[in-house]
């Protein structure tokens, strides 16, 4: 080769190389601008969320809802932001409210169907897991952006296949009931186990509460709007000065700040600490009122008003009050406590 041809290949070969160099800088400044951008529109934000998938309360099927309330969260936390999450509304009023910005992002899932007028007015995330997604209109492009960019990161890390786990594992009781120890009732154990020790009680008692109450399914809603975990009414928590009954964290703390005034009442009357539990359990069902009643009944009667087992007679007695609910419902938390007392420390 030639002096001239080497000098040639010598200014081709670093041409080659500005080209590249400057290629990459321009991608690398994009895809810098496009991250800094979607993220520093985030930051400060509040991010308004629902969750619309389809669950049941005694179907391992609602655990997504819970699962996915608390990637929000994370991905709230790590754009510096805030997150509110409502309760799930009908389609097609759900899509409306995500169209009108009044949600900037709508759980669902994909086996279901989203209407046919809706699907060229949004963006889907990648998947969150299986077929769930996030959905914002296309006016949130940016927020789409930074979702994926988020939840391809954090897929790849410890702290999401833990929460999957966490949320996803067997939590049936039957293989320990003769094999051996469980180290977990449900998804939510550290919550239960913060609020049952803030008011003196067996974390397992609570446990085997929320299970009667929802399954451990915190999208559960009753006919009596009645929600979440331990099926708290908005009056009952506005009583404890709590607002947000879908927060998991927040509804098993009013409903156990209800147990605990529940309890107090029959404390304070002398009740023994082998009935009082069953009382109180007696008034989360069918209101303070009408145990007293029936305790007043009993007392009447010549039975023991602090006996359990004596005010049971007397419901038979009730107008309007049957009390076979209520008795099937303390005998079946009662059960399940015991159930989880040989299974779990």
């Amino acid at each position: 080769m030639s002096v001239k041809e080497k000098t040639l290949f010598v200014l081709r070969f670093l041409v080659c190389i500005i080209v590249i160099m400057h290629i990459e800088l321009l991608i690398g400044s994009r895809f810098g601008r496009i991250r800094e951008e979607n993220y520093y529109k985030l930051e400060g934000n509040t991010i308004s969320c629902s969750i619309i998938l389809n669950g049941s309360m005694y179907q391992s099927s609602g655990r997504p809802v819970g699962f996915n309330y608390e990637l929000l969260r994370i991905f709230a936390d790590y754009n510096n932001s805030t997150v509110t999450v409502d309760p799930p509304i009908s389609s097609p009023d759900c899509w409306e409210m995500l169209l009108r910005n009044d949600y900037d992002i709508l759980v669902f899932n994909l086996k279901d169907s989203i209407p046919e007028e809706y699907r060229k007015k949004i963006y889907i995330s990648t998947p969150i897991r299986g077929d769930d997604v996030w959905i914002v209109s296309k006016e949130h492009r940016k927020t789409i952006n930074a979702v994926n960019f988020w939840i391809a990161e954090f897929q790849k890390g410890k702290s999401y296949k833990q929460i999957a786990y966490r949320y996803f594992r067997s939590y049936r009781i039957d293989p320990y009931s003769e094999s051996g120890l469980s180290n977990a009732l449900s998804p939510y154990d550290a919550i239960v186990k913060k609020y049952s020790k803030y008011i003196g009680i067996d974390w397992r008692l609570l446990s085997a509460i929320i299970y009667q109450e929802s399954r451990y399914y915190m999208g559960a809603q009753s006919s009596r709007s009645a929600k979440g975990l331990m099926q708290i009414k908005q009056s009952t928590a506005a009583r404890y000065g709590i607002d947000d009954i879908y927060d998991p964290d927040l509804n098993v703390k009013a409903g156990t700040l209800h147990i605990d005034y529940l309890l107090n009442i029959y404390r304070k009357e002398g009740v023994d600490s082998a009935n009082v539990i069953k009382f109180a359990l007696a008034a989360y069902n069918a209101g303070e009122g009408r145990i007293q009643e029936c305790r007043n009944v009993a007392d009447s009667l010549g039975y023991n008003a602090n006996e359990w087992d004596e005010v049971v007679k007397v419901f038979d007695k009730m107008p309007n009050f049957s009390g076979k609910e209520t008795k099937r419902y303390v005998n079946a938390i009662m059960e399940k406590y015991e159930s989880y007392k040989e299974i779990i420390r």
